[in-house]
């Protein structure tokens, strides 16, 4: 009968250690994952500007003219954008998708010289944005992409709004986004 009770007590021990490894490893995979938790309410931006003093941008189905050097009402804007991330080339590539995003035809007119077809998007603002890009529309074309789309080549111009993303445990990370899009070639796209 004594080495009985040694026996149980040494399963009790050991099944007593099971448990107590267990209790920690299920502890350790409990700990909180981070989620994101930033603001993406969205918020319009209601004014811009079309820096360019030689251009005029024109919806092609006449719903709306940009006129250089002058302030717009936003003609339109989608939040689109907002579950996408896009860089450099990926960029360019993406305006096959630009018209399910909500970019509409433009033509872009430039004093003197042949016109361009394009798509252009404007992207709502959200609350956790910041600074210039998500209070007004800065509408400025290099005149390198604009001689770039006249030599055959689909070219693309943008501005950025920074906001910060933030997640449930405190962290934050300053991030962009696209304020607004315009794709731009010698041909309709």
């Amino acid at each position: 009968m004594i080495r009985f009770a040694s026996t149980s007590r040494a399963w009790r021990g050991a099944l007593a250690a099971v448990a107590f490894g267990v209790a920690v490893i299920a502890g350790l995979g409990c700990a909180s994952v981070p989620t994101p938790n930033t603001d993406m309410s969205p918020r319009p931006i209601a004014i811009g500007t079309l820096v360019n003093p030689d251009l005029t941008i024109v919806a092609d189905d006449g719903s709306f003219t940009l006129r250089g050097g002058q302030q717009f009402n936003t003609p339109f804007a989608t939040s689109s954008l907002w579950g996408t991330s896009f860089t450099g080339q990926a960029l360019l590539d993406a305006y096959p998708q630009a018209r399910g995003w909500g970019a509409r035809s433009v033509k872009i007119k430039q004093a003197g010289k042949p016109d361009l077809h394009g798509l252009l998007l404007f992207n709502n603002g959200i609350a956790a944005a910041f600074g210039s890009g998500s209070q007004s529309y800065y509408v400025r074309i290099a005149p390198e992409k604009l001689d770039n789309a006249r030599n055959g080549n689909t070219a693309v111009s943008y501005e950025l709004m920074d906001f910060t993303q933030r997640w449930t445990d405190g962290t934050t990370q300053k991030a962009a986004q696209y304020s607004w899009v315009l794709w731009i070639s010698a041909t309709p796209i």
